[in-house]
């Protein structure tokens, strides 16, 4: 056969790099969907969190959210991409699940809520879009940084705060800056 020059060299066989894989890619660069991304997330929990000294202290006030709901809310897990917001987020929706009979859980990204508004806005579905988030054990918003510039987005997100705090329903948000920041 045609003798491979430097240029034309083979990756050796193996995973990908990570960017691929945060980018929402399997090991052969091909896109996944969300739900392929997320099917791992129920393993997400307190007992495989890698606890270290940055993260002592929101990993303690996460774990102790479940036992006290409502009573730190919104609970906002903020650092920079791949310290681990997200999986004690989904260690917190984990924990909420065994333990609170409240209500459904709503986890999503800030996307997805995003979308979902847009949806009912053009569909003149606002009424089932709100009335979806009444009644609930939990509000967990993942990445809410990309609200910003959302404006209309943002002011439906806090009227729904509102409304869950006089409730009593516990959320938590994850965020990659502070949020005074945002």
């Amino acid at each position: 056969g045609k003798s491979q020059g430097p240029s034309e060299k083979m990756a050796p066989p193996g995973p990908r790099p990570l960017e691929l894989k945060a980018a929402g890619m399997d090991s052969n660069g091909a896109k996944h969907s969300r739900r392929e991304k997320n099917a791992g997330r129920e393993s997400w929990t307190f007992g495989n969190f890698v606890e270290g000294p940055s993260n002592f202290l929101a990993l303690k006030s996460a774990k102790n959210l479940p036992s006290n709901p409502g009573q730190h809310s919104p609970f906002v897990i903020h650092g920079p991409s791949g310290t681990g917001k997200t999986h004690l987020l989904e260690a917190i929706c984990h924990s909420f699940r065994k333990r609170s009979r409240r209500g459904p859980i709503i986890s999503m990204t800030a996307d997805q809520f995003t979308s979902q508004y847009v949806e009912a806005l053009r569909g003149g579905g606002m009424p089932s879009f709100r009335q979806k988030y009444s009644n609930i054990g939990l509000l967990a918003l993942d990445d809410i940084h990309y609200l910003a510039g959302r404006n209309s987005t943002q002011i439906e997100l806090l009227q729904l705060i509102d409304v869950l705090l006089r409730q009593g329903c516990p959320m938590v948000f994850t965020c990659d800056k502070a949020p005074e920041q945002l």
